[in-house]
């Protein structure tokens, strides 16, 4: 995971775009610049400064976010790719759920674990986190940001706390966070 990922959607959410479709596969390594890392394919991304006719289901499956999937994620523009850069970080520091019960009942494991409480239960389940686990701040930000949207980090907020977790000494070598 990206930590200038986070950062560049936290700037594109301040100008007023979603990107609706932010996954591990759509970072891109740049070769000159103070970013190491830049955000790739915008073809899903929405203006929500402009009125929109509709607000069609947009995104890939296992990143994507509850109210996306139920068409209301117009209700939370933002919501959206804060969920799906909570799901980045979960394959990050877990990447067998990518092939797991995770990736395979998207939609059931979306609905059931959508609440922070839920999601602590579902990572704690998989050995990820609970009492002793190896990341209790990761378990914290995700329980913050794999819930409902009404109770969701903004990018930006998930992007001071992601720093802060990649700046703690414990961490160091340990989490698979790329830092720009």
């Amino acid at each position: 995971m990206s930590i200038d990922g986070v950062d560049g959607l936290a700037y594109a959410h301040s100008q007023g775009y979603i990107h609706l479709d932010y996954k591990l596969e759509n970072y891109m390594e740049r070769l000159s610049s103070s970013q190491r890392f830049a955000i790739i394919d915008w073809d899903m991304a929405v203006d929500v400064t402009k009125p929109q006719r509709s607000w069609p289901l947009k995104g890939t499956p296992l990143y994507m976010a509850p109210e996306v999937v139920k068409g209301e994620y117009y209700k939370w523009p933002y919501a959206p790719d804060v969920y799906s850069a909570g799901v980045c970080l979960l394959y990050t520091v877990k990447p067998s759920l990518l092939a797991s019960q995770y990736s395979t009942d998207v939609l059931g494991i979306h609905n059931k674990y959508r609440s922070p409480d839920g999601v602590k239960e579902y990572l704690a389940r998989k050995g990820l986190l609970g009492t002793g686990g190896p990341y209790p701040e990761v378990y914290d930000l995700l329980s913050q940001v794999l819930c409902g949207p009404n109770s969701r980090l903004t990018m930006a907020q998930f992007a001071r706390k992601l720093r802060k977790i990649e700046d703690n000494p414990a961490y160091h070598g340990e989490l698979p966070l790329i830092v720009g």
